[in-house]
């Protein structure tokens, strides 16, 4: 270095600059690599933080969306939407099924009233003494259980023989029998009511079969099998197939359907899992099981289908873009607020300007509260609710620039932003509503099914669930009473008689 210090060559000198300058250089590039490192690492760190209170939330949190300052003072009816509200009449008071009344009356013996005598200090205490008040009751009530039980019927038809002077055929002896029960299916060892209760108590009450027998070996019926059970709801199931095809079509036959799909377990060792797929509005549920999430089943499903299409933001709906070549029905999608609203919801904690956008959705839906038809609906759309959204779209454009890359705040916004459409579809078509919840509601039945029993143990069995959960849940779409509906519908399909779907069922009993 002294060397140098006193190197006055200009040759060596330039050549010593070159060498500082290219170190300095290389210097300056490698800070910038160690920032750009710092940078991604830092970036990891926040997404992994930012999952981390999602996953938080989800586990361990709420698992209600609803904000802290609703409004207490909204009624009870007011939470009805008109897109919710059924086609049909409301079930009248007086039609709502009440538990049978038995009147017991107990009256005081010859000792009771003796004792009581004795209680007033009454010299010579008799039980004539006392005179009963004719129609005067001290009143009180009970809930009584009637434990279920099973019995073995015994079904013997009475034969006939045709006397000798009326027999007019060929044969010596002609016999006929009297006519028995209708059976589920002809030789059947159970009865139609025990096919229909183990159909509830499966996919209406989520017993699987296994508990259904032990809890049958408890009150006294014996070694029964779960594929026994199985095989009834089968039968039960081929019965209430076209049924099944006729609230499909009475599903497409309208303007909105709502679609979503879930995944579906399958346990065994040579099919793989798949998915049970939904379509649903105000006139049913429809239920289809298949081993793929592909849009070509939702494809394939709403063929004859021509309208508004409501889903979430599964990319299999995309099809029913407008843009998208593939729309040949040219259905319209509308997209849930529900779902965008969800991805600004959970990460409230880490942005808390998040909660003015969230608070311009708390306006949004109540502005859905005030109609009481859907021409009030379009008006209160056209006056309130599209000023709401210029606000939530320019808020998305104000913070979009400064959103930090790859975060949860950037994906909320962009989400948001590419189905801009189809999430204002709503404010052109009044029956358009904001969210996919009537799917949400539909698919909960068959979501519960799945954690009490884990799926179907082959693609017939979930085939047969999607049946039997199709006509559940087109029972509660119209408020019948599903077990006093299949019991009904099982003894007419049985007899090979016409049965109804579950709307023209309720609607023949509230004309």
């Amino acid at each position: 270095m002294r060397a140098l210090e006193n190197e006055n060559d200009p040759r060596i000198l330039k050549e010593l600059a070159l060498l500082m300058s290219a170190e300095i250089t290389r210097l300056q590039n490698r800070v910038k690599e160690i920032e750009s490192q710092k940078q991604i690492s830092d970036q990891k760190t926040f997404s992994m933080e930012e999952s981390l209170v999602v996953l938080r939330k989800k586990f361990f949190g709420k698992s209600s969306e609803k904000s802290q300052d609703r409004d207490r003072s909204r009624k009870p009816d007011d939470e009805v939407l008109l897109h919710s509200q059924n086609i049909i009449p409301p079930v009248k008071e007086k039609s709502v099924r009440k538990l049978p009344e038995e009147i017991i009356v107990f009256e005081a013996s010859s000792d009771e009233l003796v004792q009581a005598s004795k209680d007033f200090g009454i010299e010579n205490p008799n039980a004539g003494q006392w005179e009963k008040i004719e129609g005067l009751f001290d009143q009180s009530t009970e809930i009584e259980i009637i434990e279920r039980s099973y019995k073995k019927l015994v079904h013997k038809r009475q034969k006939y023989k045709l006397k000798p002077e009326f027999n007019s055929t060929d044969k010596d002896h002609v016999f006929v029998s009297a006519e028995g029960p209708v059976k589920l299916i002809p030789g059947s060892s159970y009865s139609i009511d025990f096919a229909v209760s183990t159909v509830v108590d499966k996919y209406l009450n989520h017993l699987p079969l296994e508990r259904q027998c032990r809890m049958m070996d408890s009150l006294g019926l014996l070694n029964m099998k779960p594929q026994v059970l199985y095989n009834l709801a089968k039968v039960v199931s081929i019965h209430l197939e076209p049924i099944v095809e006729k609230i499909k079509h009475e599903i497409l036959n309208n303007l909105l359907i709502h679609s979503d799909e879930t995944p579906w377990p399958i346990n065994n060792s040579k099919d793989s899992d798949g998915y049970m797929w939904i379509i649903a509005n105000n006139l049913g549920s429809y239920y289809r099981f298949e081993p793929t999430r592909s849009g070509k089943v939702v494809k394939e499903t709403l063929a004859d289908f021509s309208g508004v299409v409501m889903t979430d933001g599964y990319s299999g709906y995309y099809q029913f873009k407008d843009d998208h070549k593939k729309n040949l029905n040219q259905n319209k999608l509308a997209m849930c607020h529900a779902h965008a609203r969800r991805y600004f919801f959970e990460i409230k904690e880490n942005y808390p300007e998040v909660e003015e956008y969230l608070s311009l959705y708390k306006q949004l839906f109540a502005v859905e509260h005030q109609a009481r038809d859907f021409e009030e609906l379009r008006n209160l759309r056209e006056q309130k609710s599209k000023p709401i959204i210029k606000l939530m779209q320019k808020w998305l454009m104000e913070k979009y620039p400064d959103a930090r890359v790859e975060s949860k705040f950037k994906t909320a916004i962009e989400y948001t932003t590419k189905n801009w459409k189809e999430l204002t579809l709503f404010l052109e078509i009044p029956e358009v509503p904001l969210t996919n919840n009537e799917a949400e509601r539909t698919i909960r039945q068959a979501v519960m099914g799945r954690k009490n029993f884990y799926g179907s143990r082959s693609i017939d069995g979930a085939d047969v669930a999607a049946i039997i959960y199709t006509i559940i849940e087109s029972c509660k779409k119209v408020e019948i009473d599903p077990r006093q509906y299949l019991l009904q519908t099982i003894r007419l399909c049985a007899e090979r008689k016409l049965a109804l779907t579950p709307l023209e069922f309720a609607k023949s009993i509230r004309q």
